[in-house]
């Protein structure tokens, strides 16, 4: 059993979007337009498990992720280009270091949660797992109640806090490392009672429902693409896919029950858009001509980029004031240069190959929950910001700490 102080991780997860939602609309003033939120609650995520690991016994000296020689390599290459990028090419290097810091919070609440997961025995990692996908159940009510109230009124924020993410393409985000987590619940509740596994079944239909109510193409492909691949490496996960298809389609026929508050939501408004489009450009959006103009940008300083999260500070013709290139190898290319791309994502294609091959030699449901929901975020990042923005990003580190958490039981070693 998992004792009831490390429940509340759970608890907070699960609750967080309703909390940042209420907090959110309580600060409202009616023709506030502004694209973000008053507030956030994610740090006090973040905090509550570092805290809670250091206080049950994380230390220095513990090693849960141990990385061989080439790792470390590419890790102190990555940092050197990143401080370098940060000091001597960005524009705005403050900004530049308190994106790596937030970077390296990430990595450190991944960290904790697998010393977490140690310590209890594995019985919190179903717990989070679950918590994660009923994020957007124990929201529901708050999503129900704006929406009759506020549909329909010009005036009103949707791209705000409503949804407890601080744009309605976060949340499409969040919802597509949801829909991919949920395949870890499907196996879950194999062999379980027949209520159970019609709830999973509703559960599946409704993150599916709300992703494509959000209106992102992006996540849809990309969580069919996660599952698919899932079910070449994953044996488990072919039994699946026959599930994962009919929740898929009952979640499209309930989206389209519910007609959108605004043109940035509903699957039909971003197919109509795309049908719409008479040049590939517009087909993606614009995407194709950003990605040339940050290209050309990471060009200027090629070796060692530009410094991490300087976009909003270059002069990018009709992308000026865009925070990020929706893409996350341009992403990388404008921030760190050839060099440091090379190190980070050798760096994070061995760190996902460990979590892969470690899930294909001894699958569980969690781990394979978890992959799923990080390979949609990775195929994601292709489109948009999921390695970009803070709440995805939170995400990737919970799912990466769930899929290597597989196997580790007692105390965290020493060095």
């Amino acid at each position: 059993m998992t004792r009831p102080l490390f429940l509340i991780l759970p608890i907070l997860l699960a609750t967080l979007p309703l909390l940042i939602g209420l907090t959110d609309l309580s600060l409202y003033r009616p023709g506030d337009l502004r694209p973000g939120m008053r507030v956030t609650l994610l740090p006090v995520f973040q905090i509550s498990v570092i805290l809670l690991a250091v206080l049950t016994g994380l230390s220095a000296r513990s090693r849960l992720i141990r990385l061989n020689r080439w790792q470390m390599l590419a890790l102190i290459g990555f940092a050197a280009v990143a401080v370098a990028g940060a000091a001597l090419n960005a524009p705005l290097p403050l900004r530049a270091l308190i994106g790596l810091f937030n970077l390296l919070l990430h990595a450190l609440v991944a960290i904790c949660l697998l010393h977490l997961f140690t310590i209890t025995k594995q019985t919190l990692r179903p717990w989070m797992l679950v918590a994660f996908c009923l994020t957007f159940l124990i929201h529901l009510p708050l999503l129900a109640i704006v929406y009759a109230q506020f549909f329909g009124d010009p005036g009103f924020n949707w791209k705000s806090g409503p949804m407890g993410f601080w744009h309605v393409r976060v949340w499409g985000m969040m919802l597509a490392g949801a829909a991919g987590a949920w395949i870890g619940l499907l196996l879950m509740s194999r062999d379980r009672s027949l209520t159970l596994r019609l709830a999973t079944l509703c559960l599946g239909v409704l993150i599916w429902a709300l992703l494509f109510w959000s209106g992102t193409r992006g996540g849809v492909v990309s969580v069919v693409a996660a599952v698919a691949l899932g079910a070449i490496l994953f044996k488990p996960m072919r039994r699946t896919v026959p599930e994962a298809a009919l929740v898929l389609v009952l979640g499209l026929g309930l989206s389209l029950m519910v007609p959108p508050p605004s043109s940035s939501y509903g699957i039909a408004n971003s197919v109509a858009e795309t049908t719409a489009a008479t040049t590939t450009d517009g087909v993606s959006a614009g995407r194709l001509t950003m990605w040339r103009t940050t290209f050309d940008y990471a060009m200027h300083h090629p070796l060692i980029g530009n410094g991490y999260d300087q976009m909003i500070a270059l002069d990018m013709g009709r992308f000026a004031g865009f925070a990020q290139p929706h893409n996350s190898v341009m992403d990388m290319l404008l921030s760190f240069g050839v060099l440091g791309t090379v190190c980070l994502a050798a760096l994070l294609l061995s760190l996902w190959w460990t979590v892969t091959s470690r899930q294909m030699k001894a699958p569980d449901p969690v781990g394979l929950g978890a992959i799923t929901g990080l390979n949609a975020l990775i195929v994601f990042s292709l489109f948009d910001g999921t390695l970009y923005h803070q709440d995805p990003l939170m995400a990737v580190s919970l799912f990466i700490a769930l899929a290597l958490g597989h196997g580790l039981s007692g105390q965290s070693d020493p060095a």
